[in-house]
């Protein structure tokens, strides 16, 4: 453990830090999360493919009018003003698909982005003091 300790230290990261680091990462996890959502909402790649394949047109509808059964069950989505509850659905499942993919890269960057936001957020004589 002391080795782990003095690591953390030499990359000016206290125990103090570690609270501040990990809402850092939620943060940026949500705040990527919501960005896929909308991204996928806006672009609807599923639809995309689905036009591209002769099979996909028959399928896609199909699997549209299964969620849009299953949404309806949602009451809560229905209040949401002006939404498109089976777009909101398709888009949702899409943008999992899509974070799953990219989990690979986004996690690696999301802990490199975490780490630079806690030094950034640190004063500058707290980090020079810590590595002493």
């Amino acid at each position: 453990m002391g080795k782990l300790k003095e690591y953390f230290i030499e990359q000016g990261i206290t125990v103090s830090d570690i609270p501040k680091a990990i809402i850092i990462h939620e943060v940026i996890s949500v705040a990527l999360a919501a960005f896929w959502w909308a991204a996928c909402y806006q672009v609807q790649p599923i639809r995309a493919i689905a036009r591209r394949v002769p099979r996909g047109r028959g399928a896609y509808e199909k699997a549209l009018v299964i969620a849009k059964g299953k949404v309806d069950k949602m009451q809560w989505l229905k209040r949401l003003p002006g939404s498109d509850s089976p777009r909101l659905t398709t888009s949702f499942a899409e943008s999992l698909i899509l974070r799953g993919f990219l989990k690979p890269i986004s996690f690696p960057g999301k802990l490199w982005a975490s780490y630079k936001l806690t030094i950034m957020c640190k004063p500058r004589q707290k980090c020079i003091e810590s590595t002493r």
